[in-house]
């Protein structure tokens, strides 16, 4: 999500992301004290806390696995766009999609210059990772239930 802004030129790109309630709770309690965490004694303990208790999805999980991704844009008329995706589970969604540009920028296929994914291969480079559906709906905003 870090690239939207440079792929699409839209300066103003907020982000959200599902989180179970704990998750959310623990991201609330880092903000309190996020000036400790910057300290180099406090940053290394965390970093040694988090190699410690934290694996990412086993290979179960990563073939079982769903990610989805929601996008909406909107100018000042009113107009929008929404884009739904879902695909296989985040780390593989990742692994197959960097091996998509992989692939074609071996075949010769690599614009010039710093290029995020999607701005070098467009917004229909995500449909050649096997297993990813795109809905897009274009139109007037919904009025707001009264």
């Amino acid at each position: 999500m870090s690239t939207a802004s440079h792929t699409t030129g839209i300066p103003n790109v907020t982000t959200y992301m599902a989180m179970p309630e704990r998750a959310v709770r623990m991201q609330r309690m880092a903000g309190l004290v996020a000036p400790l965490l910057s300290l180099p004694p406090v940053r290394t303990g965390l970093q040694w806390l988090i190699e410690q208790t934290t694996e990412g999805p086993d290979a179960d999980e990563r073939a079982s696995g769903a990610s989805y991704v929601w996008g909406e844009v909107q100018n000042e008329k009113g107009d929008r766009a929404v884009s739904r995706l879902r695909g296989p589970q985040t780390y593989a969604l990742t692994v197959e999609t960097a091996l998509a540009t992989a692939r074609r920028t071996l075949e010769g296929d690599a614009p010039a210059g710093y290029q995020t994914p999607a701005g070098a291969y467009g917004p229909d480079l995500i449909l050649d990772v096997e297993g990813v559906e795109r809905e897009d709906v274009v139109g007037p905003v919904l009025d707001e239930p009264e």
